[in-house]
């Protein structure tokens, strides 16, 4: 039975509050991201070191691009950068080569689809939902 199980009698809620560890077996990797991602963010919001480092122009325009990236990192890697090392490895090509260039020119891929992504859709509709915005105004 695992936390991630839907039919665990163990949800969340009851994980976060420690009940039933006992006869469940403990995700110690996903408690400890929870834990994280509750310091970080309570860092992010209450540092004012760390806000003015991710203040930082680079981290704005990455913020910026972030949700195209989110979509694009994960087929395009998985699909695209596959059939590139797929390809080289039954071209005879050493396995560490077919991940070098598989890497390389899927890390190319994800960024050249990002932007086309976050300048032909993303913008575009941001634009729309303020004129939807304003109509119903």
């Amino acid at each position: 039975m695992s936390l991630y199980d839907r039919d665990s009698s163990l949800n969340l809620y009851q994980y976060l509050k420690f009940e039933g560890l006992a006869q469940h077996k403990i995700h110690y990797e996903v408690f400890y991201h929870i834990i994280a991602s509750v310091m970080i963010t309570y860092a992010a919001v209450n540092l004012q070191t760390l806000q003015k480092f991710l203040s930082w122009k680079p981290f704005l325009k990455v913020g910026e691009y972030s949700f195209s990236l989110y979509l694009t990192h994960a087929p395009v890697a998985i699909f695209f950068g596959g059939f590139i090392f797929l390809e080289l490895f039954h071209h005879g090509y050493d396995m560490a080569i077919c991940r070098f260039w598989a890497t390389i020119i899927s890390l190319s891929a994800i960024i050249l689809a990002t932007y086309l992504l976050h300048h032909f859709v993303d913008i575009p509709s941001g634009k729309l939902a303020k004129r939807v915005q304003k109509f119903f105004e």
